[in-house]
């Protein structure tokens, strides 16, 4: 498993804006401070926004904020914004239904586990704790 370098983006874009002190900051600006392209900083300032972890402000004053707390973000957080939910294989959560092979499956149904832990494990780290790391 390997996250994309959009969520890696995503990750700075979103302490980007967090350490700034403005009301909001605008995609160029973010795409200065972090040296991303503007087009990619724009595409993932809309993931972000359609799953709610920024909001836009319209018109020549615009720009984006965060909708919460940094400190309530989470690594799941921007990979779910990102890359949609975390499901390690098509076998997590009942989707075994439409595979060729569960007659002959060994691990029928037990990728859940796995796939828990590993939501778990990205939920404990919270986005403030990649900082100076």
């Amino acid at each position: 498993m390997k996250i994309s370098k959009l969520t890696d983006y995503a990750v700075c874009i979103l302490l980007t804006i967090a350490q700034k002190d403005v009301k909001h900051i605008s995609a160029a600006d973010i795409a200065e401070d972090t040296g991303f392209p503007l087009p990619t900083v724009s595409k993932i300032l809309k993931a972000l926004t359609r799953k709610g972890l920024v909001k836009s402000v319209l018109g020549a004053g615009g720009g984006y904020y965060l909708s919460d707390d940094i400190a309530n973000f989470s690594v799941a957080d921007a990979v779910v914004a990102m890359e949609g939910e975390i499901q390690l294989t098509s076998c997590v959560d009942g989707c075994c239904e439409t595979c060729d092979y569960t007659d002959t499956c060994l691990v029928e149904g037990k990728w859940d586990h796995v796939n828990n832990a590993v939501i778990s494990a990205l939920k404990s780290v919270k986005l403030v704790d990649l900082v100076g790391q």
